[in-house]
């Protein structure tokens, strides 16, 4: 039956014109393979694409991860310089019954903390916590204890002992914590303990390095298109990013991370794929920060596909246009 079937074909095409016997064979043999050709190259550059972003995105999340970890240690330095102060040491360790006695303390730590501002640019404001009930608070840069434990986790922090402990990105204004930064702004602080020469478990004053976000959002700065790169605290807070590689995105600060990528997808994994109801397919990629941060690029391979597609689209319409 299918011989018949294409005798009739065949016997309908012998009796078609030359013309059209013509344009039938330049479909059949030319176009169309050509077309197909055209097709399986363009997906296969659709496919290499993919990777090659994804290649990319995980270089770009790698060498990220290793800026920020370096930034974070600087402020450890930093951090160091003070807790390690043998004059300011001695200095928290007498016992202090009156202010007037404690003045060498404030001259001292005053600058102390100017010394470090000066070399160290990205750092916000350096401030010392005391526990004694004789001193009195003197922000920016010396202040009681009682004041730190409003907003950090004090307990935690002195579980942490000689290791950092960085707190979550807080909305302060300029007289809290003696920050610096401006009214609404977001910071994050690395603290550490000051214990007692002759018993390391006794805390005599906590130092706090404290950071403005936007000092975190140079090591991110530059990672591939159609991304969002994000920094993220022991909190799941977001503490600065940046998006498609170099717009800025301020507004982000301060917000849960949940507010961009489903809760299950963030617990679930350090990589995964996930669909975005406007986005389309999506690709985390996270990595484990020093002392509890996350730096994490979010890549849209639907949108990087849509590039790809329309640029399949511009090749079928001028593989159309040779052939007309």
């Amino acid at each position: 039956m299918r011989f018949f079937k294409a005798a009739g074909t065949w016997k309908r095409f012998q009796n078609l014109r030359l013309r059209e016997k013509m344009t039938v064979t330049f479909l059949v043999f030319g176009f169309l393979p050509m077309l197909l050709t055209s097709l399986i190259i363009q997906g296969s550059v659709m496919e290499s694409l993919k990777r090659e972003a994804e290649q990319s995105s995980l270089r770009g999340i790698e060498q990220i991860a290793e800026r920020v970890d370096e930034h974070l240690s600087m402020y450890n330095t930093v951090a160091d310089v003070v807790v390690h102060d043998d004059q300011l040491i001695s200095l928290l360790n007498r016992n202090y019954q009156s202010l007037n006695e404690a003045i060498d303390l404030y001259h001292y730590m005053w600058k102390l903390r100017s010394s470090v501002l000066r070399s160290n640019y990205d750092i916000d404001s350096v401030v010392l916590y005391v526990e004694q009930p004789a001193l009195a608070s003197a922000p920016p840069y010396l202040i009681r204890v009682d004041a730190f434990r409003e907003f950090a986790d004090y307990e935690s922090l002195l579980k942490a002992q000689y290791s950092p402990y960085l707190t979550d990105m807080r909305a302060l204004t300029g007289g809290q914590a003696g920050s610096g930064a401006e009214s609404g702004g977001y910071t994050a602080t690395l603290n550490r303990v000051i214990t007692r020469p002759n018993s390391l478990s006794q805390p005599i004053g906590v130092v706090s390095i404290i950071v403005d976000s936007g000092a975190l959002q140079s090591p991110i700065w530059g990672n591939v298109s159609h991304s969002m790169t994000m920094i993220v605290d022991g909190q799941d807070k977001i503490v600065s990013a940046v998006q498609n590689g170099g717009e800025a995105g301020t507004a982000l600060s301060g917000k849960l991370v949940y507010d961009y990528i489903p809760e299950q997808v963030w617990l679930g994994g350090r990589d995964a794929y996930y669909q975005d109801a406007g986005r389309g397919e999506m690709r985390l990629i996270l990595r484990e920060l020093k002392w509890g941060w996350k730096v994490v690029s979010v890549l849209s391979m639907g949108e990087l596909q849509a590039d790809a597609r329309a640029a399949q689209r511009r090749g079928i319409w001028m593989i159309c246009a040779c052939a007309v």
